[in-house]
């Protein structure tokens, strides 16, 4: 059997017979239709059974009600073709969809799944044109081919674009990456096609190839209703914690983040608030405690990061992470600095005016080329290190307070760095240092590492992540990918 489509069914009398003859007629001998009835109360079992008798390719399950979810799962168990596509019995395919799109999967194996754009109709099969309406959006009406990387970091950011009835793909999608999560009962395609996009690529033919039915409950809807927006959030978190336990990841944090950029003046470039915006989402999606503090209009940068630290440690949170505002990352840097136990980690980035020097000094072997550090489980590194940018640092409270307990001298007070805190004691953290031999100054994120270094701490690397700069000159990358690029040696344990 080469096609299996799945159109799982409850209560669609109306609208049963129009999806299944856009199925019938195509890729004869070569296609079965399989009729997942969910506990329909109206004539949509004995539309279903009809067709069953008088179509071979028909086949037909009735089931109790058990949601759309799982009367799909039940149909993809039951299917045998190599290919596999679904329909929701309101919505009907295009002439040739079906054919096409094994044909393209024939021809390209290295793609796994096939999609198309969608044709959105009312109810009586008319076309929709009501342009404010959510999908009448370009990224619904008309998606574009991505790289994989794309596709990933897309779906797993902003959510899905991409309709299952346009879709055809390879059985062994599934025999790989599982069925439906059955917990999920709005985001379980979206699930999917995460998974698929890990190992897979995704493409969109680009012209309509199924009609999507708006239902007239949904007619003129230009928001998702409140009942939608909970359901949806509480199913990301099963999304996200998933997404970090196929990565080797264990979901284990348990602590409060503070996410904290100093701001001179307020200002903050635009990928910095792209990024930003998309972390404080995954966080709150995975069900992560944490706040973000922006601290305006303190000129001296020394001080605004020890007025952010004083704060911290009134707080009570348990981890601060340092993001300035000239930058842009990549989310799962984010996760990746706060499922490490170490008490000070970075990301590494190349300083402002200097294409070649890395901001970060990591320390190396006896022969001066390869890096010490360990190896992570996930096939990763921690690099040990000299010396870290505060630009992207995240710090455990626990370091903070071996800080204080080593250094109880390094204090002052300064009224005007937090006029809303006369009194507070505020510690030398973070100060610039000045070398009058060689007449040069270093930074406060230099001072800071040089005591915590001084006093037997340890900083670590996390090479992995992808940081971007904006400014004076403008870059983007990663620390392990120049390494892996311009030294092939390995990371020793």
């Amino acid at each position: 059997m080469k096609v299996s489509i799945v159109v799982p069914v409850y209560n669609e009398e109306k609208t049963l017979e129009r999806c299944l003859r856009s199925i019938i007629g195509e890729m004869r001998g070569n296609l079965e239709v399989i009729v997942v009835n969910d506990g329909s109360t109206d004539a949509s079992r004995r539309i279903a059974e009809h067709f069953a008798a008088e179509t071979a390719c028909v086949k037909v399950i009735n089931t109790e009600r058990v949601g759309g979810c799982k009367a799909f799962n039940i149909g993809v168990e039951a299917a045998r073709g190599e290919y596999i596509g679904s329909l929701g019995a309101d919505d009907f395919y295009l002439p040739g969809k079906i054919e096409e799109q094994a044909t393209f999967l024939d021809a390209n194996p290295t793609i796994g799944m096939v999609f198309g754009w969608p044709k959105f109709v009312d109810e009586a099969g008319n076309d929709w044109t009501d342009e404010a309406h959510p999908y009448m959006r370009p990224v619904y009406q008309a998606p574009e081919n991505r790289s994989m990387e794309e596709w990933r970091a897309y779906l797993t950011l902003h959510g899905n674009c991409l309709f299952g009835p346009t879709a055809l793909y390879r059985r062994e999608l599934h025999d790989r990456h599982g069925l439906y999560d059955e917990r999920l009962r709005i985001l379980n395609d979206l699930d999917f096609y995460i998974r698929v996009a890990e190992t897979t690529q995704i493409h969109v033919l680009q012209k309509p190839v199924a009609a999507i039915c708006i239902r007239n409950q949904l007619a003129g809807m230009s928001a998702p209703t409140d009942v939608n927006l909970r359901a949806q959030a509480a199913e990301w978190k099963v999304i996200s914690r998933n997404l970090l336990v196929r990565a080797g990841k264990k979901v284990d944090y348990k602590g409060k983040l503070i996410v904290a950029s100093p701001l001179r003046t307020g200002e903050a470039y635009s990928a910095y608030i792209a990024s930003l915006q998309q972390t404080l989402l995954v966080l709150d999606r995975m069900g992560i405690d944490f706040d973000y503090w922006p601290l305006d209009g303190d000129a001296y940068v020394d001080r605004a990061r020890n007025t952010i630290c004083a704060r911290f440690l009134e707080s009570g949170a348990t981890d601060l992470l340092f993001i300035d505002s000239d930058e842009g990352w990549e989310i799962a840097g984010v996760l990746r600095l706060l499922m490490h136990q170490e008490e000070i980690v970075g990301g590494n980035y190349r300083i402002k005016n200097n294409w070649e020097h890395w901001g970060a000094i990591p320390k190396f072997a006896e022969d001066g080329v390869t890096p010490l550090g360990k190896m992570l489980p996930d096939g990763g590194a921690l690099l040990e290190a000299d010396f870290l940018p505060a630009g992207f640092m995240r710090i455990k409270r626990t370091a903070l307070e071996k800080f204080i307990a080593h250094y109880p001298e390094r204090y002052y007070y300064e009224n005007s760095a937090d006029p809303d805190a006369p009194g507070r004691k505020y510690w030398a953290f973070f100060h610039c240092l000045y070398d009058f031999v060689n007449h040069s100054r270093y930074g406060e994120d230099t001072g800071f590492c040089r005591q915590w270094t001084e006093m037997g701490g340890q900083l670590w690397i996390e090479p992995r992540i992808e940081i971007g700069h904006f400014g004076v000159k403008c870059w983007r990358g990663n620390y392990d990918e120049y390494l892996r690029s311009n030294k092939p040696q390995e990371v020793a344990a």
